[in-house]
């Protein structure tokens, strides 16, 4: 196992020292002593990450696990008002929109933005994991399989929704976007403010680790976005600790998953969702 782990300094401020914050299937996820980012350290070596990425499966493991979710058809409606709610003078305008969705799964978030864009928008997404493009196909989105370095055109807007904690280098990522989109093109980001929490004990449920690499915070992601030419224009922040939510965190503790139940509204664990814009 050893020979498959690589120790990385923080990947937002570069320092080596931290704190372990909490442990999960083998994996330690540090809290950062100078920033308070939080990142898998060790962590798979990045040959692994993109073979497990692109596999649906952590095969290099002594208990392999599985990468490979589910499609949630209600995913649509929700970021059909997520979008709608963020972008209104976007819509509005009626005016065509090419937008790329990136680490696209299963389909669904095209299938929001598509219900929401004006007439003869391109609406596209792309995805490494075979099996979950393979779905996307069947069901005739327009989802390719591979990575935004591949893609040979740039874009109006470009979204990873959840992915941010998957990845292992967001300055790479980030550049990649800037090359993608067109002058003033936009970036939409949604991801969790985990980094802002003061302890493991508050996050909302299983850290999911090493299939999630690194934890933000607010500040984590402005200072990201804006270290590569990106300016945040807006952000709408959403709880996750609703009367509805807890009642499903009962369930799945009563089927044995590791959640932790918390009074509703009383949680400080947000999802963000950011839009920001490529500055000339």
């Amino acid at each position: 196992m050893s020979d498959n782990l690589e120790y990385v300094n923080c990947p937002y401020c570069n320092v080596a020292d931290g704190q372990v914050w909490a442990k999960e299937n083998g994996f330690s996820a540090i809290k950062c002593d100078n920033c308070n980012f939080i990142y898998v350290n060790p962590r798979p070596k990045r040959s692994l990450i993109k073979q497990s990425v692109e596999e649906g499966m952590h095969s290099y493991l002594s208990d392999p696990r599985s990468k490979v979710t589910r499609r949630i058809k209600t995913k649509i409606n929700i970021y059909e008002r997520k979008f709608s709610n963020l972008l209104p003078d976007v819509w509005q305008k009626k005016m065509p929109v090419s937008w790329l969705d990136v680490g696209a799964g299963f389909g669904e978030i095209i299938q929001a933005v598509s219900a929401l864009a004006p007439a003869n928008s391109s609406i596209e997404g792309i995805e490494p994991m075979k099996p979950k493009v393979a779905l996307a196909r069947k069901l005739n989105l327009n989802v390719k399989e591979g990575y935004l370095e591949q893609v040979d055109k740039t874009f109006n807007f470009i979204s990873f929704i959840n992915v941010f904690s998957h990845l292992d280098n967001i300055d790479d990522f980030l550049k990649e976007c800037n090359n993608h989109l067109a002058d003033s093109g936009e970036l939409i980001i949604e991801t969790g403010n985990m980094a802002d929490l003061k302890s493991a004990s508050n996050a909302p449920g299983e850290l999911d680790l090493p299939d999630h690499l690194m934890f933000a915070g607010e500040k984590h992601i402005i200072g990201f976005l804006e270290r590569n030419n990106f300016e945040v224009l807006n952000s709408i922040s959403y709880r996750r600790d609703t009367p509805l939510n807890f009642i499903k965190d009962v369930i799945k503790k009563l089927m044995g998953r590791s959640v932790n139940l918390s009074i509703p509204y009383t949680s400080e664990y947000r999802t963000i969702i950011y839009r920001a814009k490529k500055l000339p």
